[in-house]
């Protein structure tokens, strides 16, 4: 499930709204609530996966398919414990590539 970081009620400070914003990706939320249009280009440029999450997503992807076939429900990706929820959340990270990012939401 996904979770969002409240908002910036301090729409001239672009600084400040993306600090919060980077602080919120780093603790874990997946998006920040724009109160106004021109916080919305800074939050997309945040949140929007970078090629190295891209790059484990395929391989989450490609690890459950052969993990689901197999009947198993939890095993490793580069030594950390892959399961339903990193499956969903790498699902969805790959149904935004190739996607125009206006259209970006997870």
């Amino acid at each position: 499930m996904a979770a969002d970081d409240g908002a910036f009620a301090v729409i001239g400070d672009r600084d400040g709204y993306r600090a919060e914003c980077i602080a919120a990706k780093h603790h874990g939320f997946s998006g920040k609530s724009c109160i106004h249009p021109s916080q919305i280009a800074i939050a997309n440029e945040i949140f929007a996966p970078d090629a190295d999450e891209i790059a484990w997503a395929r391989k989450v992807v490609a690890a459950a398919s052969d993990a689901e076939a197999r009947g198993i429900g939890a095993y490793l990706v580069d030594g950390h414990m892959i399961d339903k929820p990193f499956v969903e959340r790498a699902r969805a990270v790959m149904r935004l590539v190739g996607r125009d990012p206006a259209e970006w939401t997870l």
